[in-house]
């Protein structure tokens, strides 16, 4: 017990003023107005616009497609499990997995 606190002292020690430095950096704020604005947020937003902008607004374009396919309606899973292939889950349940 010791030996890790130890050591868990040390490390907190060497990468503190690292963690400090980063914080302070990503989440700085830009006042507007009488409120602020994380910088983290703006770099977000830039990031979804030009992505969204890049794949040529994929991310609407294919929404039904990606809906369809979590609620099962483009699905080939159930033809697979319905002849008896173990171990396979529909996407849906993958989803519910992952979120």
């Amino acid at each position: 017990m010791g030996f890790t606190a130890g050591l868990e002292e040390g490390i907190n020690w060497l990468f503190e003023p690292l963690a400090n430095i980063s914080s302070t950096i990503i989440f700085y704020s830009i006042p507007v107005g009488e409120a602020s604005l994380p910088l983290i947020v703006v770099w977000l937003v830039a990031a979804a616009a030009f992505f969204t902008a890049y794949f040529r607004l994929l991310n609407i374009r294919a929404f039904g497609v990606a809906v369809r396919i979590a609620f099962g309606r483009l699905d080939s899973v159930k033809e697979n499990t319905e002849r008896g292939s173990a171990g396979e889950i529909d996407h849906f349940q993958a989803l519910t997995a992952a979120v």
